[in-house]
């Protein structure tokens, strides 16, 4: 779980980092890695929702249920890479790109011990579901077996209403691209390798990480197999 410790660090290196943010107004102009920087301000309490971005608040407010350590781990890694303080591996990146932790400017550097993703360093065995989020080219990918099971999770432990909304979507959408946005965004919002379906909050907040590729791959999975009934 995320640490109070751990917010306040987070929240401070997305404010100094933040473009615009000295005024007082962090303005997201439709880039992922800033939205996702908004959304994180407003559950960390240090931001008001406003247009196209977030109203910081004069003194933080401290929220009754931080965010999930890993979603919030997802916002800093797409913002230091945003702003080129970290480069990961993607498929475009070269053979001899030096990607990972040693390529993290100092502050961010910081941030991702204190956080827990790396260690002396390298990445830890935790950052490696947080990378399989933003970045699945820098780390190894899950096997198969652990795919499979993600996938069996997810329909076995599927709640009523979550059943009940993709059918909904299915029957409500023909058109692929808007039913897969409704679809994803079914799985972005409620569902998390290694918990499955989440639906309480004892584990932290849940954000809508979205452009989350494995949340994608086991979305398509699952559905192929419930559409065959």
């Amino acid at each position: 779980m995320l640490t109070k410790v751990q917010a306040t660090a987070v929240a401070k290196y997305l404010v100094a980092n933040g473009p615009g943010s000295s005024s007082g107004y962090l303005d997201h102009g439709c880039e992922t890695a800033w939205e996702l920087a908004c959304d994180a301000l407003v559950a960390l309490g240090y931001g008001t929702e406003a247009p196209r971005g977030v109203r910081l608040l004069p003194s933080p407010v401290s929220p009754s249920v931080l965010p999930r350590w890993d979603d919030i781990c997802c916002v800093v890694l797409s913002v230091a890479e945003q702003m080129c303080r970290i480069r990961l591996r993607h498929s475009w990146s070269g053979p001899d790109d030096e990607t990972g932790p040693s390529s993290a400017h100092p502050e961010t550097s910081v941030l991702l011990k204190l956080l827990g993703l790396t260690s002396h360093g390298v990445w830890t065995d935790a950052a490696t579901v947080v990378l399989w989020r933003t970045a699945p080219d820098e780390v190894p990918p899950p096997t198969d077996e652990a795919f499979s099971a993600q996938v069996d999770r997810a329909i076995t432990e599927m709640p009523d209403d979550i059943r009940d909304r993709i059918q909904s979507i299915h029957e409500e959408h023909q058109e692929p691209v808007v039913r897969d946005h409704l679809l994803d965004w079914t799985f972005f919002g409620g569902w998390r390798w290694g918990d499955g379906w989440v639906t309480d909050e004892s584990g932290g907040y849940l954000m809508g990480i979205f452009h989350d590729p494995y949340a994608q791959k086991v979305r398509a999975a699952v559905i192929a197999r419930l559409m065959k009934f």
